[in-house]
């Protein structure tokens, strides 16, 4: 069992690894997070904290998420409610 797994776990390594569909992965892995990330700061709440939270964090993360804020009104509670 544990040798299937391994080799399971392998293949899938293998076939992510090929050229650009790691890329593919890890971009809407992003992509995911900055949204939910969105979601919460897009709360009056998150609004204020984002203000004071931004300076540690480097510009081109601040700007990403920014424009990810920026693209819809939709808070976390929304999307989940």
């Amino acid at each position: 069992m544990t040798r299937e797994i391994k080799r399971d776990n392998n293949l899938v390594m293998d076939q992510m690894t090929q050229p650009g569909l790691m890329d593919i992965h890890i971009l809407g892995w992003v992509d995911g997070y900055l949204l939910g990330v969105a979601l919460v700061l897009r709360s009056e709440g998150g609004r204020i904290a984002w203000s004071r939270l931004r300076a540690f964090f480097e510009s081109p993360f601040v700007d990403a998420l920014d424009r990810k804020i920026g693209e819809d009104k939709t808070t976390f509670l929304e999307a989940v409610l």
